[in-house]
């Protein structure tokens, strides 16, 4: 098509909105309490990553919490083989909140886990949660930022026994933190698509 076309050379231009659906993973999130450099808890928001060997925090909230960091030289391996330097760590205590779970814990500290999380946010209109239960992150459908990654070693170690069906696709998992939310969620996306209808010369 000549990119200089306009509606004045005999055409028409039309606008159609398309609707398609899309499956997104709900990834699985976490308010936890993490001991700072005062010896007091704060509240952080941790993604759980049951195939990562190792937990990590981000250098921003390493900093906010005042914890002493320890020189390293550890590589760490990614997707397609990639491979990163972490030369720092800090050992404190992972806790839920009201303390009936509590452990010691190493993280490497790495300017960024990931971007916000969900990267949208979710409709969940359609998820008909029980009643009287507690969500490790009540706000799991939002876009926010991720301060902790809990790897393979604690996250088998905060699973609670309950598990809840609610859909074929929504898995509620209980953990020392609340349920996790699991499994996945059709969403809808609007596209607009412009078309440039020719005009028939006679």
């Amino acid at each position: 098509m000549d990119e200089n076309m306009t509606p004045n050379s005999g055409g028409t231009i039309q606008n159609f909105v398309t609707q398609s659906k899309q499956t997104r993973v709900l990834l699985s999130t976490a308010f936890v309490y993490i001991r700072d450099g005062c010896v007091e808890y704060k509240k952080c928001k941790a993604i759980l990553d049951s195939a990562s060997q190792a937990s990590f925090i981000t250098n921003n909230c390493a900093n906010l919490l005042g914890l002493k960091r320890n020189k390293i030289n550890i590589p760490v391996g990614g997707l397609n083989g990639a491979t990163a330097t972490v030369g720092q760590q800090v050992n404190t205590v992972l806790s839920s909140k009201n303390n009936e779970f509590v452990m010691d814990i190493e993280f490497l500290i790495v300017p960024k886990i990931t971007d916000l999380t969900p990267s949208q946010q979710i409709d969940v209109t359609n998820i008909q949660l029980p009643k009287g239960i507690t969500l490790a992150d009540p706000q799991y459908f939002e876009p926010s930022k991720i301060d902790i990654l809990l790897g393979a070693k604690t996250f088998f170690e905060i699973l609670k026994q309950n598990q809840i069906r609610i859909s074929e696709e929504i898995l509620l998992q209980n953990t020392y933190f609340g349920y996790l939310v699991t499994g996945s969620v059709q969403s809808s996306s609007k596209k607009l698509v412009v078309i440039y209808l020719l005009k028939t010369l006679a």
